[in-house]
């Protein structure tokens, strides 16, 4: 495959989930790396109601395997990796090919906070996480200690956050905004 063929099917990609996207998700592609986006998800309902959860949507080998899911550290659930942050999405995901997208996947992963449901296999990522929510009170057990673990968002206030500071963008940043702008993502 040559080199420009794996971005040019990672910004389709990105093209598709501006259209297929479930409410309560955004998706950003890195400025400087388009086989890096990041993903926010604001949930509307269930235990993460109301927080905004943030990962990374690493596209190594893309198309031929699977995108890596890596959420912030804290971010507590049965299906995460608590030593590397990643998503377990060998459940829907055992294998990728050009006919699987990616859209799927990201709501496949946004679903699972929404409701959480523990896989019965044994090879659960985060295996405390799974047997609190196996417990008899264990739903809120679990969410007391998710809540208490996420990281609090960014402050927009801060002045050394790039968000409403758009004197700090560079001519890259410009650059990719005004592709997002081109396909027709704002």
């Amino acid at each position: 495959m040559q080199v420009g063929c794996s971005e040019r099917l990672i910004i389709q990609e990105f093209k598709a989930c501006t259209q297929h996207l479930r409410k309560g998700i955004l998706v950003q592609p890195s400025v400087t790396n388009i086989s890096q986006w990041q993903v926010n998800f604001m949930p509307t309902e269930g235990i993460f109601k109301d927080q905004i959860l943030t990962c990374s949507i690493v596209f190594d080998n893309f198309p031929a395997s699977v995108p890596k899911v890596i959420f912030q550290q804290g971010t507590f659930h049965p299906m995460i990796d608590p030593s590397t942050n990643q998503f377990d999405c060998s459940e829907m995901f055992s294998e990728w090919s050009v006919s699987n997208r990616v859209y799927t996947l990201i709501n496949f992963v946004f679903d699972s906070f929404l409701k959480i449901i523990v896989p019965n296999n044994a090879a659960v990522p985060d295996k405390e996480a799974a047997r609190l929510l196996k417990q008899p009170d264990g739903y809120n057990l679990f969410q007391k200690r998710a809540l208490a673990q996420l990281n609090p968002p960014p402050d927009p206030a801060n002045e050394k956050s790039e968000l409403n500071v758009p004197e700090r963008w560079n001519s890259q940043k410009e650059r990719v905004a005004r592709i997002l702008v081109a396909i027709g993502s704002f």
